[in-house]
C-alpha cells in the first residue's frame, strides 16, 4: 500500500494562556509568524511545516489532565 507524499505540516497545540506562548515561541524560540488568525497563530519552522500555538476554549479550561494527549493535531 502505497501513502500520499507529504509536502507541508502543521502541528497545533493548544494553550490556555495564549499571550505567554505567544512571547515563548517569537521571543524566546525566535519563530517568524506566519499567520495570525486572533485566537491561533502559526509559525513557521521550516519552509515546509510550522507549529500553531490555539488558545483553548473557555469550555475545555480545566478539563484536560496533564497527562491527556488529546490538546495536539497533526495537519
Amino acid at each position: 500500500m502505497s501513502h500520499p507524499t507529504v509536502s507541508q505540516q502543521i502541528t497545533f497545540l493548544y494553550t490556555d494562556n495564549l499571550a505567554e506562548s505567544v512571547h515563548f515561541y517569537e521571543e524566546v524560540f525566535g519563530l517568524k509568524l506566519w499567520l495570525d488568525q486572533g485566537n491561533c497563530r502559526i509559525y513557521e519552522v521550516t519552509a515546509n511545516s510550522g507549529i500553531g500555538i490555539c488558545q483553548m476554549s473557555e469550555t475545555s479550561k480545566g478539563k484536560i489532565a496533564a497527562g491527556d494527549q488529546n490538546n495536539v493535531i497533526f495537519t
